[in-house]
């Protein structure tokens, strides 16, 4: 598929995906993320920080998970800055965070110099099974996830979010792992050039 085409596919699918959330009522996106939270935390390894997000409402709330690990020093979050996300070490999510880009609640924290999590929780529009991430078209984490090798990439959804097949380019960054209200499924290792996904 040609860039412009790529491109066109994309923001369709956005759109598509949207509305789908836009379908469903609060109470069942509170249920799901509930659910979502579940399937998490047995998969978290028991040392090692993790790189999340702060959720917008159309976004799975990570937010009982994202307590525990402030609680233990082991939540980083990210800030847009102007040259992409920077990662921030939260400890307090009452005191470390402010409202700031695309209204998102962003760490108020210095920046970490070298982060090195062992998971990221990565938050998109719509996930496929062979771990595409379709993002909301800023490019944010694609350009961030190159530089945090080996790390457990995990696909944050809710289940109406998943798709046959995600519009993918080059720069593209591909998941190990998608999770939603039904369960975590690893990617195919396939799909990963015919090596297994990470696992943390």
């Amino acid at each position: 598929m040609r860039v412009e085409g790529v491109v066109t596919a994309k923001a369709a699918l956005r759109r598509a995906v949207q509305a789908r959330i836009a379908g469903v009522d609060t109470a069942w996106r509170a249920s799901a993320s509930a659910a979502v939270v579940g399937h998490l935390t047995p998969m978290l390894p028991a040392g090692g920080d993790v790189l999340a997000y702060v959720a917008l409402p159309d976004e799975v709330d990570l937010a009982p998970l994202l307590a525990g690990l402030a609680a233990g020093g082991r939540l980083l979050l990210p800030r847009v800055g102007p040259a992409g996300l920077t990662i921030h070490r939260v400890t307090d999510l009452a005191a470390g965070l402010a409202l700031g880009t695309y209204g998102i609640r962003e760490p108020t924290t210095p920046a970490v110099d070298h982060p090195a999590p062992v998971v990221i929780l990565v938050p998109g529009r719509a996930f496929d099974a062979v771990g595409g991430r379709l993002g909301r078209g800023g490019g944010y984490y694609d350009r961030l996830l190159p530089g945090l090798a080996g790390a457990t990439r995990v696909g944050v959804g809710w289940s109406i979010q998943r798709v046959g097949q995600v519009p993918r380019d080059a720069h593209d960054a591909a998941m190990d792992a998608i999770v939603d209200e039904t369960g975590l499924r690893w990617v195919p290792p396939s799909a990963h050039g015919g090596t297994a996904p990470h696992t943390p």
